[in-house]
């Protein structure tokens, strides 16, 4: 007796699995491109911050790919920058900072181009906002010499007046920190870390050599030890950092407590300015103290000749008024 077949069951096989949405990864790739730039330009890690966070304004304006940017989109970039509020107190942005968040983006775009990321620059066309030219901060020599003696009276005064007296050769407030003993020989320092890539080297007078020598002195018989050409020029006292490397940090709380004690408002980057329109007033080529500040913009290193150029002309009126007289007499 044949045995029934049972009847065959067929049993629904799901199809294909619900695939996951595709995930959007230009936001992930853009920012890769950026700590590709980042790196590149070897940046100190304060300027390495800022530059990214003025990228990040693009970034959270748009999420269109690099190489889909082009100059419209810059240009309507720019417009929602001038008019769009920002921050706590929402605020628009001033054209210094409209013309910084351009000019990063433009200084990215145009690596990307010479890097081959990008068919075309989108930057090139757009205008940045015009501002007023700069004047220069520079101290008196009455203001300076107050700011000396506060600091001669202060804790750790070997440090302070030596970290003061680089700064005064043209040193930005960031750059201190990156210096090793190395990098100083003796006479000059080599700047081999800065912004915009501005290295170089920078030849310290009489007065800037024995500061910073007796304060090598005193570190040395203070720790006992020999100084390693890889330590840092310049150490830290605080409960938190001694004996580490100086930061930016260091040099802000400085100023902020000789600011305090003698109720004189003035900032560090002063003394780059003061060391840049005193060479230029006493007659030294403008094209040196570019070199010796390392500036790369004409434009930028023009605030410091300005005073020059101003007593010239002063003695240029009163040379003429001198000579009319003179003739009318006759």
């Amino acid at each position: 007796m044949l045995k029934k077949i049972p009847e065959v069951v067929i049993v629904p096989v799901a199809s294909e699995v619900t695939p996951l949405p595709a995930q959007n990864n230009c936001t992930d790739l853009r920012t890769i491109r950026i700590n590709e730039y980042l790196a590149a330009r070897n940046l100190a890690p304060l300027t390495q911050k800022a530059y990214r966070q003025d990228l990040n304004y693009f970034l959270r304006w748009t999420d269109t790919a690099w190489a889909s940017v082009d100059a419209r989109m810059i240009t309507n970039f720019k417009k929602y920058l001038t008019l769009q509020k920002f921050g706590k107190k929402q605020k628009v942005l001033s054209n210094v900072s409209v013309r910084r968040i351009l000019g990063t983006l433009h200084n990215f775009f145009d690596w990307m181009y010479k890097n081959e990321y990008i068919v075309k620059d989108p930057t090139i066309a757009v205008e940045l906002p015009s501002l007023p030219e700069p004047e220069a901060k520079n101290l008196s020599d009455e203001t300076f010499n107050n700011i000396l003696d506060t600091i001669g009276c202060s804790t750790y005064p070997e440090r302070n007046l030596a970290l003061i007296a680089v700064l005064c050769h043209g040193l930005r407030p960031s750059e201190p920190s990156n210096l090793d003993i190395k990098d100083y020989d003796g006479r000059r320092l080599h700047i081999r870390f800065s912004k915009h890539d501005s290295k170089g080297y920078v030849p310290l007078d009489d007065w800037a050599k024995k500061l910073l020598d007796d304060y090598l002195n005193w570190r040395q018989s203070k720790e006992g030890v020999l100084l390693l050409p890889e330590s840092p020029l310049f150490l830290s006292h605080s409960n938190r950092n001694a004996g580490q490397r100086i930061s930016y940090e260091t040099v802000r709380k400085l100023v902020e407590k000789i600011r305090k004690q003698t109720g004189i408002y003035f900032h560090a980057h002063q003394f780059r300015h003061t060391f840049a329109t005193n060479l230029v007033l006493e007659g030294m080529n403008p094209y040196h103290v570019m070199t010796l500040t390392r500036h790369k913009s004409v434009s930028n290193f023009r605030r410091y000749t300005k005073a020059a150029d101003q007593a010239a002309a002063d003695n240029a009126f009163y040379e003429h008024m001198k000579n009319k007289r003179s003739k009318q007499k006759t």
